[in-house]
């Protein structure tokens, strides 16, 4: 079955994201983004670790949804997916 992250994350696009313009837009832009970084983050040789950390910033955003903060879990998504393009996609 699904993780309680992954529902959160399903929660938060549903009941917040997909609700307003910027969001879908937003939507739109990490469905673009997140191949890339996978594909770069699994070519390292830390991969591992790396997911590990990403794994933790996805708790810390499912406890925001959790506690219905959605604008605020939208804008940790936002910058957990920036930041992974800027970090492992751009250089």
């Amino acid at each position: 079955g699904d993780s309680l992250e992954m529902r959160a994350m399903k929660e938060l696009t549903k009941e917040h994201i997909l609700k307003s313009f910027g969001g879908r837009r937003d939507y739109l832009l990490y469905g673009k983004k997140g191949p890339a970084v996978v594909k770069a983050i699994e070519a390292r040789s830390d991969a591992r670790s790396v997911w590990e950390g990403v794994y933790e910033r996805l708790k810390n955003i499912t406890s925001s949804i959790l506690s219905k903060d959605y604008g605020l879990a939208h804008q940790k998504y936002r910058d957990l997916v920036l930041g992974l393009e800027r970090d492992f996609v751009l250089p």
